[in-house]
Formats: C-alpha cells, sequence, structure tokens
C-alpha cells in the first residue's frame, strides 16, 4: 500500500492537470503534460522495484522471524517488485484517461483486464501447472501488463487537435 501512494498522488495530480489544459484547448501543454506523467510513472515504477529487489529480506524480516517465511516472502517480493513497473504506470494513464474525461474506458480496461485476464490466469498458474502463491502473482502481473500498455496506448489516441476537439464537445 505505501508502494502505491506515491503513484497515486501523481494519478490524481496528472488528471488535474490535463483536464485544466484539455479545457483551456491548450493541445501542446496536455501532450507535454501526458509524457511528463509517463516519464514520472516510469521512474517511480523502476525505483519501487530496485528498492522491494534490494530490500526484500529487509521488509520481510519486519512481519517474523520465521527464517521460512522471510525466505517464501522474498521470493513473491521478487516477483511484487516486478509489478510495481507496470502498476506505477497503470495508475498514472489512469489519471491522464481521468483527465481527458474518458474514465470509462479505464474502468472497462481494468475489468476486462483482472476479472478476464488476471483470474483465470492466476487460477491455472498457481492451481494447475502447480506454481502456487508466485502463479497468482504471475496472473496479476500478466493483467497488469494488459492495462498498463492498452491504457498507455488509448492515452495517446487523444493528443492530437482533432482528438482533443472530440473530447471537448463530449465534455459540452
Amino acid at each position: 500500500v505505501i508502494f502505491y501512494q506515491i503513484p497515486f498522488a501523481l494519478s490524481i495530480a496528472a488528471g488535474t492537470r490535463i483536464a485544466w489544459y484539455i479545457g483551456a484547448a491548450s493541445e501542446t501543454a496536455a501532450k507535454k503534460s501526458t509524457y511528463a506523467v509517463l516519464y514520472a510513472a516510469t521512474f517511480i515504477g523502476l525505483f519501487n522495484c530496485g528498492f522491494m529487489l534490494t530490500f526484500r529480506h529487509s521488509l520481510a524480516s519486519l512481519y517474523t522471524e520465521d527464517n521460512a517465511v522471510i525466505e517464501l516472502a522474498a521470493k513473491v517480493l521478487i516477483v511484487g517488485s516486478i509489478y510495481q513497473i507496470n502498476d506505477c504506470l497503470s495508475c498514472a494513464t489512469a489519471g491522464v484517461l481521468r483527465g481527458q474525461g474518458r474514465q470509462m474506458i479505464g474502468g472497462i480496461v481494468n475489468l476486462i483486464g483482472y476479472y478476464l485476464i488476471a483470474l483465470p490466469f492466476a487460477y491455472t498458474l498457481a492451481f494447475i501447472f502447480q506454481f502456487g502463491l508466485l502463479g497468482l502473482w504471475f496472473g496479476m502481473i500478466i493483467a497488469l501488463i494488459f492495462v498498463s500498455f492498452t491504457q498507455t496506448f488509448l492515452s495517446f489516441l487523444v493528443i492530437g487537435k482533432k482528438s482533443l476537439m472530440i473530447v471537448l464537445k463530449k465534455q459540452s
């Protein structure tokens, strides 16, 4: 939860900033803000990934002294650290889509990603292929890659003047 707070704040700021620029009909500023948010989200995700990867044993030992549990948690935190990159990107692009007034797209993409992709993959990997806890996380990562890449692609569909004007017309 702590690792999600910075990307979430970035997402809220991005939504507000991009909506303001779209309302002002400033295509260039909206485009620059979108790129800045995506670069910042990628940097934050990489930082979170590196931090979790580096300190995975220390983080696990905050909650238990049992070495078996620490080792299992350290293995899961490797996967969890990889999860951070796309999680930050997904969160930031959701803010971009909200700023563009297209929050419904983010909702649909998340619904497809987590219910139609994550659940079947997580179940299959965890229980059929016997990956256990790691299989559940791999299912989530597969879904999150879909969500973050799809939302990133859809965020850039509005960056032209013609598309910007369509968004403005839909909002009025």
